[in-house]
């Protein structure tokens, strides 16, 4: 049996602020590096398993709070106490396969020491994702890896968790080969990880390069407030566009005033857009911002750019309501003649954000030419 040394008692706390340095490069963020997360879980798993309990996992679990609060932060999500809340509970769930890997780990064997950490990384991706308030808004690791198409092409078959897997086995696989170098099994299963991996992107690479698009396609658009019109909508409101999404401390005055340059901004890109080539618009969730009084103008506007564009038009408001609930957050899709083909409302809203009364969840079809 080979003697494993324990690392100088300094390396793990450089691990631990490696670790927490690339996770906060990894939350589904505009500063996102994506082999940051793959380095994260690598070195986090290193402090933890070399440090002791009592101590390596509040740490773990600091990092994965503060790695929560940065995703918020970058968001401009206002700081409520029920945000804050949200903020602690994702970076608890999202701390417990380190807290797993540490307690269940040393009695799990070799098999187990590799695959709990990514089971239980995969598990909870999943359980946040569907019953979760955010939805997979934050916490899915394949976001982290949006630029690798090669890769992401296997969550066509198994959905987008399995990416936190691979990035979880890697490093369980990495940290066996840490603890033991060239002694068995180390070496046996990096070859089984590094193979596996191999075949997740070659397939993934092949399966972009051998889709045929010389076909039947249609080209689709997708449409955001530009930066100039969320200034002057925010130089009205004197707050974010997020800080702004509680109807009932907006001055509707304040709303009126916004609105219209921000309407003539979505219309003006559809137009762009439209004559692109796009036969398919969509405008982003609460692209438009509109009192209730001026909802119906707003929707004629859209009916009219439909048919004069010859477009499907999917456009997206925050409706503010004079009375509770006091919004709505809702899409409305218009045919190329103008003719409005469905009102969808939300279904989830965000607790502690969105208190509008949800949406009834039918998802609405439409046959299009284009399916």
């Amino acid at each position: 049996m080979t003697e494993r040394l324990a690392p100088p008692a300094q390396r793990p706390w450089l691990c631990l602020w490696g670790g927490a340095a690339a996770s906060l490069l990894s939350v589904g963020g505009r500063f996102d590096v994506p082999l940051a997360a793959w380095v994260a879980p690598l070195l986090l798993l290193r402090f933890l398993r070399h440090t002791r309990p009592l101590v390596a996992l509040p740490a773990v679990f600091a990092v994965t709070v503060v790695s929560a609060a940065v995703w918020m932060a970058e968001l401009a999500v206002p700081i409520t106490w029920l945000t804050f809340l949200g903020d602690v509970a994702f970076g608890v769930a999202y701390g417990l396969p380190y807290a797993a890997d540490r307690l269940l780990g040393p009695r799990a064997g070799t098999l187990g020491r590799v695959l709990l950490f990514p089971a239980a990384a995969m598990s909870v991706e999943f359980l946040l994702g569907t019953y979760g308030p955010f939805g997979t808004a934050y916490g899915m690791r394949a976001a982290s890896q949006h630029a690798n198409t090669a890769l992401l092409q296997i969550t066509a078959l198994t959905g987008p968790y399995v990416i936190a897997f691979v990035i979880g086995a890697g490093a369980t696989v990495g940290n066996l080969v840490w603890e033991r170098g060239p002694h068995r099994p180390a070496p046996r299963w990096a070859a089984v990880y590094a193979t596996a991996v191999a075949l997740i992107v070659a397939g993934g690479q092949l399966r972009t390069m051998s889709t045929d698009t010389s076909g039947d396609t249609v080209k689709v658009a997708g449409v955001n407030p530009s930066q100039a019109a969320i200034d002057a909508e925010t130089a009205v409101h004197g707050a974010s566009r997020l800080a702004v999404t509680d109807p009932r401390r907006v001055d509707r005055a304040d709303v009126r005033r916004a609105m219209r340059p921000l309407l003539d901004d979505l219309f003006r890109q559809t137009a762009r857009a439209a004559a692109a080539g796009a036969r398919i618009v969509v405008w982003s969730e609460n692209a438009a911002r509109v009192a209730d009084e001026d909802h119906r103008a707003y929707l004629r506007q859209a009916s009219a750019a439909a048919d004069a564009h010859n477009v499907y038009l999917l456009v997206a408001d925050l409706t503010y309501l004079p009375d509770a609930p006091h919004g709505r957050d809702e899409t409305h899709l218009f045919g190329p003649d103008g003719g409005k083909l469905w009102d969808y409302e939300k279904a989830r809203p965000i607790p502690g954000l969105e208190i509008y009364t949800p949406g009834d969840g039918r998802v609405p079809v439409v046959d299009t030419p284009y399916g």
